[in-house]
């Protein structure tokens, strides 16, 4: 949570969400959807319309909870084959890179 509090002034939303209990990737993206809906009248196709057009910080907490264990780097369990989607497209916007010490 320290980190956070440093770089909150950064981004104009910081989500955090825990994957611990392995929330459905449909279920993950509805309640980010809620959260955004919240933030702004105007209503967005997808979580990824909101975070390329605003400063957001993502967090999603226990990822290994999705991934096939003792598998190559990105095999998702069954049902989250729709996440490596949504981090390939991340990945693609254009970033600041900032570094903490």
């Amino acid at each position: 949570m320290q980190l956070v509090q440093l770089l909150q002034d950064n981004y104009d939303y910081i989500i955090w969400r825990s994957l611990e209990n392995s929330p459905t990737w449909s279920d993950l993206q509805t309640n980010l959807m809620q959260f955004f809906s919240q933030q702004q009248a105007t209503q967005f196709l997808s979580p990824l319309d909101y975070v390329r057009s605003h400063r957001c910080l993502v967090i999603l907490d226990d990822v290994q909870q999705i991934l096939v264990s003792r598998e190559l780097a990105g095999e998702y369990q069954p049902g989250y084959e729709d996440s490596g989607t949504f981090f390939k497209q991340v990945t693609k916007f254009p970033t600041k890179v900032a570094y903490y010490s």
